[in-house]
């Protein structure tokens, strides 16, 4: 069951603010812990997100975006952050206008450059490409 901070002071007497805090501590703890455990990537597009990179394989809460700040955090490097961005930002005005928005599929060579590019950023990570809901290692890409 879920409650909402207000419900959770109100249930357990404990200050809001207390509450607040704690609850943002908690959130930060989990954010921490899933970049420190996170070992696979997944470059792949989807909505609102800040760059088409996903953590995966640690479950829930922990799988699911990462934003650029992350990324910077575990040595990406701020010219690929900012090429992330860019391909995201194309991507979502792509999808808006109708035009193909499929710009991570085969023969794509950007979307197989990033991947690459991250990979080589990152040796200790397992980093994918998804291609059509199919993940492809950015190691086995061709140049």
């Amino acid at each position: 069951m879920f409650l909402s901070p207000e419900q959770f002071s109100e249930m357990t007497g404990r200050p809001l603010d207390q509450v607040r805090a704690e609850a943002d501590d908690v959130a930060q703890a989990q954010a921490e812990e899933r970049i420190r455990r996170g070992r696979t990537l997944v470059l792949r597009p989807y909505a609102h997100a800040d760059v088409p990179v996903e953590i995966v394989g640690l479950g829930f809460p922990l799988d699911g975006d990462v934003d650029g700040e992350e990324l910077a955090g575990l040595g990406v490097s701020a010219q690929l952050i900012e090429r992330l961005r860019s391909r995201q930002e194309g991507w979502e005005a792509r999808v808006q206008s109708a035009a193909d928005p499929l710009d991570f599929t085969p023969g794509r060579p950007l979307s197989v450059r990033l991947a690459r590019q991250l990979q080589s950023e990152l040796p200790a990570h397992d980093v994918y490409l998804d291609i059509a809901g199919t993940r492809h290692a950015a190691r086995d890409l061709p140049p």
